[in-house]
């Protein structure tokens, strides 16, 4: 189990400008994957303009 503080570190260690997206406003995990089913538009989004 993690903490959010340890996910936070995580990703703020990522080096590279544009990541793929932070989901605010939750610290449950399964919100994570529920929240690129609803908002599929934003990873296809950024895949995109990533795998060109």
């Amino acid at each position: 189990m993690t903490r959010p503080e340890d996910v936070q570190s995580i990703y703020d260690a990522i080096p590279v400008e544009e990541k793929l997206v932070w989901i605010e406003g939750t610290t449950r995990r399964f919100d994570g994957y529920n929240y690129f089913a609803e908002h599929l538009e934003v990873a296809v989004e950024w895949f995109e303009s990533h795998a060109a």
